[in-house]
């Protein structure tokens, strides 16, 4: 599965949990959505191009210490074959690095369905009257956006992250609701398997 990929959360940049660290924030905890466009990509014979999920969390402290409460919405385009597959894959029960999240989750709010935008060329996420992100590339030497490489993030498996701030990063279901404009920003284009493992 090749996907596209947007992370935001509640620390300033750039946050430190790649690194196994923790939360950066005044609590200490995290409000944590990842955005994911699927560029090609299939569930067995179930093809899954162009559709979209996203995945929330609000964790009390450091990202690898579990406590997770988490919900994950996908694209309300897809057939029901689809939709089923994807309520499989991101909420971990089909394996692959989502399993690890779901190993870390003490309480699922909710697996459902919505109508997801989502672009990283756009660089904005959007859910009428739940979700809004919009985000700019950090700017880095000479003009460049600046890269973590071989982290600890679970996503990009080692693969880069580009850094970014958001300029608008609202959530509002499953009973979270937060405003972390301003906040970090990561993102990228991966490759997983339904195998992988962190």
């Amino acid at each position: 599965m090749n996907f596209d990929y947007i992370e935001t959360c509640n620390c300033p940049p750039n946050c430190p949990c790649p690194f196994t660290g923790s939360p950066s924030t005044d609590y200490g905890g995290c409000h944590l959505m990842m955005a994911f466009h699927i560029v090609r990509g299939n569930f067995g014979s179930t093809p899954l191009n162009g559709l979209n999920a996203i995945l929330v969390a609000e964790v009390p402290g450091n990202m690898r210490a579990g406590d997770y409460r988490t919900g994950v919405l996908v694209d309300d385009r897809g057939d029901d074959e689809q939709q089923t597959a994807m309520k499989a894959i991101f909420s971990g029960k089909a394996g692959g690095v989502f399993e690890g999240i779901d190993a870390l989750t003490i309480d699922w709010l909710g697996v459902d369905t919505a109508p997801i935008k989502f672009s990283t060329r756009t660089r904005k996420a959007s859910i009428p009257g739940v979700l809004e992100v919009d985000y700019t590339p950090i700017n880095g030497f000479g003009g460049a956006i600046p890269e973590l490489k071989n982290t600890r993030q679970r996503i990009a498996l080692g693969g880069k992250l580009k850094c970014a701030q958001s300029n608008v990063c609202r959530f509002n279901n499953f009973g979270l609701q937060w405003d972390n404009s301003g906040g970090n920003v990561f993102w990228g284009r991966y490759t997983h398997t339904h195998e992988s493992r962190n």
